[in-house]
Formats: structure tokens, C-alpha cells, sequence
């Protein structure tokens, strides 16, 4: 516990600034996530393959992860509609073709192949897909990660005192109660945070923004009391997913037999171990940008 505290400390000093502060222009929080998303890519792979019998899939793998990540944020920076569609089929069909020239040359089977692509697109995209909503707005990246923190910490909390009812035989450890706990305790301060945002600090953003998601898109032609609903839903559904994302994560390890997918975090494990509700999150959130057109 006394180490988990103090790796927990740590994290938090390095990580607090780099997703509130927007300095550099954001550079330092793209770089580092792009070493996450990698080092993701590894753990991944780490289940299945030995790193010293599988050097080259491990880098070809690694390589398509970065590609993957850099071409997620390119939707920001690129206007031209051709040369968006060609960055998207960029983003799709490289980890695909890598896959069929390993095939071809070292034989390696069908199960391989798909091992190899979700190491790459699962955490590639999911990374992706939060610094490219850095880019968009600092103000969702602080609350997607304030979910996803929220949920985990009073779910684990609570389900540790009061938690009489396994939730999943996944998860063994995780209760009904400390996951009703977590989402419920995230929905509602996620939710003032979101709401309450521009009252609370008027000279960071917008003085009369009602919700952090109103500054662009669809929210701020909508009545305020359908605003403040449709910000719960969100809140509600992001806690959800960040416990989905979190058993993902804990049914790959228990298929695999290992309790941690690395040691980067002492006391936590690895990224994945991490980031794994993050990233969840980070694919509904994100999705919902490019698509609905949230902002």
C-alpha cells in the first residue's frame, strides 16, 4: 500500500500538470503519450510473445502503434478532405499490411496476426484519441481523466469496506457496491466540474459558458435544463465505460495468466494497468467529437 501511495504521489505530480497546463503548446503531453501508447503496444504483445523470439514483431508492431497515434491527431491539423482520406486509410491499412508481410514471410498464424493489431490499434487509437482531445480542449481531457480517476478510486475504496458482492468473476476483487459507489460519486463531481467550470475559474475560460462541452457544437442552441441533462448523461456513461474498459484490461490479464502488465508504475503496474479506464473513455469522448460534431 506504502508503495502504491507513493508511485501513486508521483504520478500525480507528473501528470497533473501535463494534463491541465497547456504549455509548449501542448507538445510535452503528445510526446509522452506517444511513449505510453508504445510502451502499451509492448505490454500487449508482452502476453502472448517473448521480446527476444519476436524482435521484429515487436518493432514492426511498435512502428505502426506510433503511426497510428501521429495520425490520429492529424484530423485537427489537416483540412483538405482528399488528403484526410488518405491519412485514414493510412491509419487502417498499414498495421493490416505489416500483418500480411509478416504472414507471407515468417509464416506466422492467424491468432498472431490478430494479437499483433490489437496491440497496435487498441492503445494507439485510445492514446490518439485522448491527445488529439487535448488538442480540441484541455478542459475535456481534465474530465475525462477525472471520471475515469473518480470511478476507480471510490469504487476501490468502498468496495474494500462495504463490498459484500463480487461483481465479475473477472475482476474478482471488484464489488457491486464499490462500483455503484465509484459511478455515482464520479457522475455527480463530474458533472459539477463540467457545469460549473466557467463560474468557478471565469478567467481561464469563458465567463458565460455553462458546461465546458457548450463553447462549441449542438449544446449551446439547447435549453439549459436539457444542457445540465445531457452533461449528467455523458458523466453517467463515461463512468460506465471506464469500468468496461478497466475489466477489458483485467480479462486479458486473467487469460493470460499475470496479475500486472508491467512494472513502469510500482505498486500500479503498467500503462495499461494505468490507463485502461482512460483510454475507454478517450474512444467514446473522442468518437463523438469527430462524428456528432460535440464540438
Amino acid at each position: 500500500m506504502k508503495k502504491r501511495l507513493i508511485t501513486g504521489l508521483v504520478i500525480a505530480i507528473i501528470f497533473i500538470p501535463l494534463i491541465v497546463l497547456d504549455f509548449l503548446n501542448k507538445v510535452p503531453f503528445i510526446a509522452v503519450f506517444a511513449i505510453l501508447s508504445a510502451i502499451a503496444t509492448l505490454e500487449i504483445l508482452r502476453l502472448s510473445y517473448s521480446f527476444k523470439e519476436n524482435f521484429d514483431l515487436y518493432i514492426a508492431s511498435i512502428a505502426s502503434s506510433l503511426v497510428v497515434y501521429v495520425g490520429m491527431l492529424f484530423f485537427e491539423f489537416v483540412k483538405v478532405e482528399f488528403v484526410k482520406e488518405s491519412l485514414f486509410t493510412l491509419i487502417v491499412l498499414l498495421p493490416l499490411l505489416i500483418c500480411l508481410v509478416l504472414r507471407l514471410i515468417k509464416r506466422v498464424d492467424t491468432k498472431t496476426c490478430l494479437n499483433m493489431l490489437l496491440a497496435i490499434y487498441y492503445p494507439a487509437v485510445g492514446f490518439g484519441l485522448l491527445s488529439y482531445l487535448k488538442v480540441k480542449n484541455t478542459l475535456l481531457v481534465c474530465f475525462l481523466f477525472l471520471s475515469s480517476m473518480l470511478t476507480d478510486v471510490f469504487a476501490y475504496f468502498y468496495g474494500m469496506l462495504f463490498g459484500r458482492h463480487q461483481l465479475t468473476p473477472i475482476s474478482p476483487k471488484k464489488s457491486v457496491e464499490g462500483s455503484l459507489a465509484g459511478t455515482i460519486i464520479a457522475t455527480l463531481v463530474a458533472s459539477m466540474f463540467a457545469l460549473m467550470f466557467g463560474y468557478l475559474f471565469p478567467d481561464f475560460n469563458k465567463e458565460n459558458i455553462i458546461s465546458i462541452f457548450d463553447n462549441v457544437g449542438k449544446f449551446s442552441s439547447l435549453d439549459l435544463w436539457l444542457q445540465i441533462l445531457i452533461v449528467i448523461i455523458i458523466s453517467l456513461f463515461s463512468s460506465v465505460v471506464s469500468q468496461i474498459g478497466d475489466l477489458f484490461a483485467s480479462y486479458l490479464k486473467r487469460k493470460h495468466n499475470i496479475k500486472d502488465y508491467g512494472k513502469l508504475f510500482p505498486g500500479h503496474g503498467g500503462v495499461m494497468d494505468r490507463f485502461d479506464s482512460s483510454i475507454a473513455i478517450a474512444y467514446v469522448l473522442g468518437i463523438a467529437v469527430i462524428i456528432i460534431g460535440l464540438f
